[in-house]
């Protein structure tokens, strides 16, 4: 019989057991069962969350095996997730006093005390877990005690921890993520000292991709990008199917606006791989930028066909076909885009901006009015959403709204004289004036500028004194 019989026999065999379980806790009623079965049964129900399911296979497993161990080791697991955490510690206690090399009893007090918030007895017992497990398996471990560190501020300590769980398995993904994650949080300091962590695994195994890849990661944050392509080139080499470095090199390209070198990296992953919605949207970014217009559309349409509900491709292409001029075909790809997704505020800006330059200033200010609830600081907003107002004969909401914008853009010489030209513009020469005067003395400069956006006004009174001022 070979392996594969093997295995799908006993599935079909644990199957019928489950089965006919199932029927006994149905109709309360009890069988008898190897302790390893019930072991299986709750693995099963726990790994579903069916925490009831699982304490009754645990009573009843133990009601039939009373000494086992893993048995009693999966009941203060029921504990813990019960939240009855002394309990747990007292039956690990027990547990422990009996069979005291057992490594599962230390990783689920570490568990407990972990979910009590006690990381450093929980630390503790991860490193007490260490002394009775296989050395091959402590790369986890290390991970589960740098998590401990870093859920409290302590990064510098986490990322010890991982450099552990690297060493003991260099080809630990997971040990190089947190690494990352870890190091984009601490000092420049720090992040230079896992780069030449990292550059001395590779110079021990130049062949291992992930230090490669993750290298490169670290050098796109300490903003050495051709250094990072370069890595990313050597992990690609040392594992032509590692995907994830083409993406990482990709990434960074276009970091760099180098975006045709971009598309043919993002192009080799189409090559190698069944094609995600992400690839085809960063290739329709590529194109766009340049400015081949119809190669992006192509892209972003292969994209939501993919994925018919991924709101930045239909932004994508409407921004395109605007891009294109054709902003009244842009506009039912926008408005769907706002419709998956009225988290993205920019792209809502972009679509109600539209609907401005169309002309369409009842449903712009619609789309204005739901960005307004978010307090937003972008200028662009302020004054988008003032000139529309104003062009639509509401010139007393433009100015409370321009009022808005200057509050949030203090600084900023357009919003000041954006709100004195309204003032001016609604009949109030006096505050006007003063307003226009006060923004000529913060920002002379802008007043020609002012100008182009309201020719109307270059003769008025209080905009000729200005050159006098």
């Amino acid at each position: 019989m070979s392996m594969n019989e093997e295995y799908e026999r006993n599935e079909e065999q644990f199957s019928q057991d489950l089965e006919a379980f199932e029927k006994l806790l149905k109709n309360n009623e009890v069988s008898f069962f190897d302790a390893d079965r019930f072991e299986e049964f709750f693995d099963h129900y726990l790994s579903k969350n069916k925490i009831s399911k699982a304490e009754k296979v645990i009573n009843m497993g133990l009601a039939q095996h009373p000494f086992s161990t893993e048995l009693r080791i999966r009941k203060s697991q029921v504990l813990i997730r019960k939240k009855k955490y002394d309990e747990a510690i007292a039956l690990l206690d027990e547990i422990q006093s009996v069979e005291t090399g057992n490594p599962d009893i230390f990783l689920l007090k570490a568990e407990v005390y972990s979910d009590k918030g006690e990381f450093r007895n929980a630390v503790d017992c991860y490193l007490e877990a260490l002394n009775y497990l296989d050395p091959e398996e402590h790369d986890y471990v290390y991970i589960d005690i740098a998590n401990e560190y870093q859920n409290n501020g302590h990064f510098g300590e986490a990322i010890k921890s991982l450099k552990k769980a690297i060493r003991v398995n260099n080809y630990n993904d997971m040990a190089y993520l947190e690494l990352l994650f870890c190091c984009q949080v601490c000092s420049l300091e720090e992040k230079e000292k896992t780069a030449q962590f990292l550059e001395s695994l590779i110079n021990s195994d130049p062949y291992n991709h992930l230090a490669w890849a993750y290298l490169g990661i670290l050098l796109v944050e300490l903003k050495q990008y051709e250094k990072a392509i370069e890595a990313f080139d050597f992990s690609i080499t040392a594992n032509e199917n590692y995907i994830e470095g083409y993406l990482h090199k990709g990434e960074t390209l276009m970091e760099l606006e180098r975006y045709e070198e971009a598309a043919e990296v993002y192009k080799e992953v189409l090559n190698r791989e069944e094609p995600s919605a992400g690839l085809y949207f960063a290739l329709g970014e590529c194109f766009e930028h340049m400015r081949e217009f119809d190669s992006a559309i192509h892209y972003y349409k292969q994209a939501i066909a993919k994925e018919p509900d991924y709101s930045d491709a239909f932004m994508g292409i409407g921004v395109v076909l605007d891009q294109m001029g054709r902003s009244s075909e842009a506009l039912p790809y926008l408005e769907t885009a706002f419709k998956h997704d009225d988290t993205n505020l920019e792209a809502i800006l972009y679509y109600g901006d539209i609907k401005k330059d169309l002309g369409i200033y009842h449903d712009a200010i619609e789309v204005y009015e739901f960005l307004h609830s978010f307090d937003l600081p972008w200028k662009d907003f302020w004054a988008n959403y003032a000139e529309t107002l104003f062009l639509n004969g509401n010139t007393e909401k433009a100015i409370e709204v321009i009022y808005e914008g200057v509050k949030h853009n203090p600084d900023d010489a357009e919003m000041l004289y954006r709100w004195g030209a309204y003032q001016l513009l609604a009949g109030d020469t006096v505050f006007g004036g003063e307003t226009l005067q006060e923004a000529y003395q913060k920002h002379p400069h802008f007043l020609e500028d002012f100008i182009k956006l309201f020719p109307e006004l270059s003769n008025h009174p209080a905009v000729l004194r200005l050159y006098n001022f």
